[in-house]
């Protein structure tokens, strides 16, 4: 068969195989865990609106900034709407063209076909993959890593033909995938390994080939030709930062840097683990309540051998050191070193790089099977096998992400003191309506991690759903113990003040609220409610048009500024904001219905 017909079989079948383990989850729904950057986010509707598009390149989501997957999800929108199963079916195409474009990129780089396919159906079946294929979040890591992907290849090409439209192309796909997610920006890094294996632009012309020398002016010549890809670098790289920067962030802690480091390298060993045997995976791993000595001694030493071992042998096998740095560096940012969490690791960080490790792994026992005269059929069915096993572990796993109950109930089994999931599983639970069992999980979390800000808010919105205000107080309080600066804890534990009639606390934790956050619409509003029912209308509006000033689009503070202004004699003002109301929801029948009073009471006022 013809190498251009095996490569189209090829494509085929990995789309047919990452289908055949993904498809189940275009019938999963959203879970709890952190997919309000879709299901609640106001601004992700109307895609094409300029107003959306400035929102986009402006603004953060959830504290990341990726434009692109924002716009994306945006048109995501437009067309399913709130039916998530199709979101959940083109995450599962983008990983099939994901898989399809490293084979072949591997391809373009090395001209072997059957380990460059081998390499690509293990990226597509691996469990470890299944995190940032079935959450519907994963789709930022999905657009991410194409883009990373198509730099590479774009790359091959420039590299073979030094055309500068290639360039160009390898540029633009760089900055494409930070602007989907600025996840890879040391992605430069990788093409400068990449020149060394297998471009083999950086040794001496006409060395020996079984000790081929590095040449430092094409070492210099390949870093200087990648500085464009420094400069945009630099730039996101500051914006990752700012991103990340979660030291103002409520409710997470703020680990020591040598706990951070001494996490980074059990990760990188637990990474390597999870590649090679996937299981016990889980959608949230707790950081590490101690570090003991022989673990972080021990993972050290694997670390350094490997590294070691890999540049002993750089010149016989090029593509370990490739592999390995592969992995490394690309994971480092991403290794825990850098708090974006209170998580140790997540699944998806090793999306882009555990494609290095493979590469070594199969380029490695190829180069052990050469040496020696084994029967090619027991490996051809041995890698028939393995990708037979991984598929069936990734459609098991891919079957746990159906519902937050299922995916935190299994996250929860398969590790240890896992409090986060603990929490997530009760708000699942608490969303469907089994409370008791619920409030039974936020303890078992908060026996865990007694000052766990989330299970202690979320504790307290059960108690209240339960009709039990006293208790639902006594845990907000807790939680502002241990959070005193956290605005949404004040202004929350105001409004359950109100309702038990106890204006005075009410109006000081709003006023807290407000002087923490001075640009927190939300509690302004409830100030100015609390105001308007005190019959303090001139404070009332104060806070309505203070609160208007932050959420300008609000159709409802409009309306409700309406409605005092109305109490205040001012009919000419709440007409006015009225109108304004009807503008952002034309389609409000309750609105059309106070402007008619307005404008009649208005007329009656004129004709007296």
């Amino acid at each position: 068969m013809k190498t251009s017909a095996l490569k189209i079989f090829i494509c085929l079948f990995l789309i047919i195989l990452t289908l055949c383990v993904y498809w189940q989850i275009g019938a999963h729904d959203q879970i709890n865990a952190d997919d309000f950057y879709i299901t609640t986010n106001p601004y992700i509707h109307n895609a094409y609106s300029i107003p959306v598009f400035k929102e986009a390149m402006t603004n953060l989501v959830a504290g990341i900034w990726m434009p692109f997957t924002y716009l994306f999800i945006g048109i995501e929108m437009e067309l399913f709407d709130t039916n998530f199963g199709p979101y959940h079916t083109v995450a599962a195409f983008v990983h099939a063209v994901n898989a399809i474009i490293l084979f072949l990129l591997l391809f373009q780089l090395t001209g072997a076909l059957w380990k460059s396919a081998l390499v690509a159906a293990l990226f597509a079946v691996h469990p470890v993959n299944v995190e940032a294929v079935a959450w519907l979040v994963g789709i930022r890591v999905l657009l991410c890593v194409f883009f990373c992907l198509l730099t590479i290849y774009a790359y091959s090409f420039y590299a073979a033909r030094r055309s500068s439209g290639w360039y160009a192309a390898t540029l633009f796909c760089y900055t494409a995938s930070l602007f989907a997610l600025p996840m890879f920006p040391g992605l430069p890094f990788l093409l400068i390994l990449l020149d060394y294996w297998p471009l083999d632009r950086l040794r001496e012309t006409g060395g020996n080939d079984s000790r081929p020398r590095l040449s430092i002016k094409k070492i210099r010549s390949a870093i200087w030709e990648k500085f464009p890809f420094f400069g945009i670098m630099a730039v996101l790289v500051f914006i990752v930062l700012l991103s990340h920067d979660i030291s103002s962030s409520p409710g997470i802690e703020r680990y020591p840097f040598d706990e951070r480091l001494m996490n980074a390298f059990l990760t990188y060993v637990k990474f390597i683990r999870q590649i090679l045997l996937p299981v016990n995976l889980a959608v949230y791993y707790p950081f590490p309540e101690s570090f003991p000595a022989w673990k972080i001694s021990g993972a050290l030493l694997i670390l350094i051998s490997i590294t070691l071992f890999s540049l002993r042998v750089m010149y016989r096998a090029p593509f370990l050191i490739t592999g390995w740095l592969w992995f490394a560096g690309m994971l480092f940012p991403l290794s825990g070193i850098a708090q974006v969490g209170t998580q140790a690791r997540a699944d998806h960080y090793v999306y882009l790089p555990m494609i290095g490790l493979l590469i070594a792994i199969c380029w490695g026992i190829d180069a052990i099977l050469q040496k020696r005269p084994i029967p090619k059929l027991p490996i051809k069915t041995g890698a028939v096998l393995i990708i037979m096993i991984l598929a069936f572990l990734s459609w098991q796993q891919a079957g746990r992400w159906k519902n937050s109950v299922t995916l935190m109930f299994h996250s929860a089994n398969v590790t240890k003191n896992n409090y986060e999931a603990y929490n997530y599983l009760a708000q699942a639970l608490v969303s469907e309506g089994d409370w008791d069992t619920a409030i039974g999980y936020f303890e078992k979390a908060l026996a865990i991690k007694p000052d766990h800000i989330k299970s202690l808010i979320n504790l307290a919105n059960t108690w209240l759903k339960a009709g039990d205000i006293e208790k639902a107080i006594s845990f907000l309080k807790k939680a502002l113990k241990k959070q005193p600066n956290d605005a949404r804890l004040h202004n929350n534990l105001g409004a359950l003040y109100q309702k038990t009639g106890n204006t005075a606390a009410a109006l000081y934790h709003y006023r807290q609220a407000v002087a923490i956050n001075p640009n927190y619409d939300t509690a302004y509003e409830n100030l100015a409610v609390l105001e308007a029912n005190r019959g303090d209308l001139a404070r009332a509006i104060r806070y309505f048009k203070q609160a208007l000033r932050i959420n300008t689009r609000s159709p409802g503070l409009h309306f409700r500024l309406a409605l005092v202004l109305n109490q205040a004699d001012k009919i000419d003002e709440a007409v006015y904001h009225v109108g304004q109301a009807l503008v952002f929801d034309p389609g409000n029948t309750q609105y059309r219905q106070f402007l008619t009073i307005l404008e009649r009471d208005k007329a009656s006022e004129q004709n007296r």
